[in-house]
Order: C-alpha cells, then structure tokens, then sequence
C-alpha cells in the first residue's frame, strides 16, 4: 500500500497542472515515439509467443496480435483523460523503502521516462509488472485504496468508474511495455531468461484478469 501511496501522492500533487502540461507539449514526440513503440512491439510479440514458458491463452494471445498493428488505437483512448506528471517507469527495481517503528516510507528514483499523462499508467504498471495478483478481487483492493488515496489529496472529479476504465487502458500500454522488456536482448542472459519469465506470467494473467481482449472485441 506504500507504494500506491507515494503514487497517490505524486499523481495528486499534479494534477492537471498547466505549466508541467505546457513544458511536455513544448517537447511533444509523441507520434515519433509511438511509430517506434509500434515496430519494435511487432517484432517482440511473435518471439515472445514463440519463447513463452507458460501456455498463453487464446484471448490473450488474440489480443497481441491486434496490438502489433493497433497500438495507437487503444491508446487514444486516453485522449480526454485527466493528466498528471507520471514517473513513466514505476516498477520495484526504482524504488527504495524505509521502515521506521510501524510507517514504511517509499522514494522513487530513476525518472528517465517522467512524462505527462494518465496516472492510471503508474498504477498499472506497478500492479501489472511488480505484483503476483491471483485474484481480481486483490486488485480491486490496491486500485480501490490507491483512488481513495487521490480524494484524499484532493482530486476531484475523477470517479472510481472513470479510473477503473483508464487503468484497463493503461494496463494495455503496461503490457506492450512488459512483452518489450521481457524480449529484449541482456547481457546477464541468466538473470534477464528469469525476469522475463516473471514478467510474461504476470502480464499474461493481467490480460485475462481483466479481460482486455473485450476492448477490441467492437474491432
């Protein structure tokens, strides 16, 4: 719950800030950067189906091939969305924590990939990509905790209905993420065959939990 508490309060302390949006709007290479994402997402998804250590059910399995050519449609889902500055890479490994007495305090470093956008991208990131949930339940948890965490810092208008849809499309994006770097080439083949591994199976079971492939199902 810490970490979904830092989030909070960072996605809070944001919102829809006019001067941080104006900065990111300044130095947009959003089309460029998309166009990438989109090649090298058709060049991961048919070497992680062909690598995959688990069975990747047909839904899913339906669903990343919609996205080698269809990224930008899912994306622009986002289009009409509150934005927030967005730490962008928000996963265990840029994280460090400190327990004092019964407070556990959580820093982010690392802000590489910092940008302006759908808190909700965080969110899933962190939950997708860092987190063995078993049940939908459990996440309904940590996602009902994180939004009252934001009311309580003062965002307003943004309902649980609205953040719920946004984090499914966010958990989209968080998923060509996850098969990109659970793809690409390490040094350390031992330690990266493991993570890749572990962050195929959760993105695997983040796509059925929550029934991505019914976003595309209109398509």
């Amino acid at each position: 719950m810490a970490v979904l508490e830092t989030a909070a309060h960072l996605h809070a302390a944001w919102w829809e800030n006019e001067s941080i949006r104006t900065l990111f709007d300044s130095e947009d290479h959003t089309e460029s950067a998309a166009n990438l994402v989109q090649t090298l997402f058709q060049q991961a998804w048919p070497r992680f189906i062909a690598n995959a250590d688990v069975k990747v059910p047909e839904n899913t399995r339906r669903f990343g091939a919609y996205l080698t050519e269809h990224l930008s449609t899912l994306s622009s889902c986002f289009d009409n969305t509150p934005q927030t500055l967005t730490h962008g890479d928000f996963r265990l490994d840029n994280m460090l924590f400190d327990k004092r007495g019964a407070d556990l305090r959580c820093w982010l470093i690392d802000w590489e990939d910092i940008g302006f956008g759908s808190a909700a991208y965080d969110v899933a990131w962190f939950i997708g990509g860092c987190l063995d949930i078993n049940t939908s339940s459990e996440e309904e948890k940590l996602l009902r905790a994180y939004h009252e965490q934001l009311v309580r810092q003062g965002v307003r208008n943004y309902v649980w209905a609205e953040f719920q849809r946004d984090y499914r499309y966010a958990m989209s994006d968080a998923f060509v993420q996850g098969i990109l770097m659970a793809t690409t080439d390490k040094a350390d083949s031992t330690y990266h065959t493991q993570l890749a591994q572990v962050i195929g199976r959760r993105f695997i079971h983040a796509c059925e939990r929550l029934h991505l492939h019914q976003l595309i199902e209109a398509d």
